[in-house]
């Protein structure tokens, strides 16, 4: 075997046991209480990605393609999200048909609570860490997404 395959086992390794770590059920549990909110991954997701947007609202075509999803699947999160007051959606001036969604300060002050709540936890997952490895971490980090990205 290479190098270069026991280095790419190594980083597929890691990034295996990230995901598994990152998407148990007691990890997500453990950020909404310290959230003090209630709320389903896939509309925590669907909040985040609508902020990304930029100054534009999203488009609802444009948030299932982000997501790697089919257009009814957003459709019901963000009509459970708009019930709920955490987004609103406004018909698409460019497109009567369509329509573009944005965050409600109710939505942004939830979606804050949990980005506090993954800090927290992130903060204490990397306790021993220096600042500067904490600041290399991000660059590859970073750096890896941005290099598979190129590839699709």
């Amino acid at each position: 075997m290479s190098g270069d395959q026991s280095d790419l086992e190594a980083i597929e390794a890691g990034l295996l046991a990230l995901h598994k770590t990152n998407f148990q059920h007691r990890a997500w549990d453990d950020i909404q209480a310290r959230a003090g909110i209630s709320m389903d991954r896939a509309s925590a997701l669907l909040l985040k990605v609508v902020a990304q947007c930029d100054k534009t609202p999203c488009r609802m075509q444009d948030i299932a393609k982000l997501l790697g999803i089919e257009a009814p699947s957003v459709t019901r999160t963000v009509q459970e999200l708009e019930h709920a007051g955490l987004v609103m959606r406004q018909t698409d001036p460019d497109d009567k048909r369509a329509s573009r969604v944005s965050l409600t300060k109710a939505g942004q002050q939830q979606l804050a609570k949990l980005q506090q709540a993954r800090r927290e936890r992130l903060t204490e997952a990397l306790h021993g860490w220096t600042k500067s490895e904490r600041q290399q971490m991000g660059t590859l980090l970073q750096r890896l997404a941005q290099d598979i990205a190129k590839t699709y």
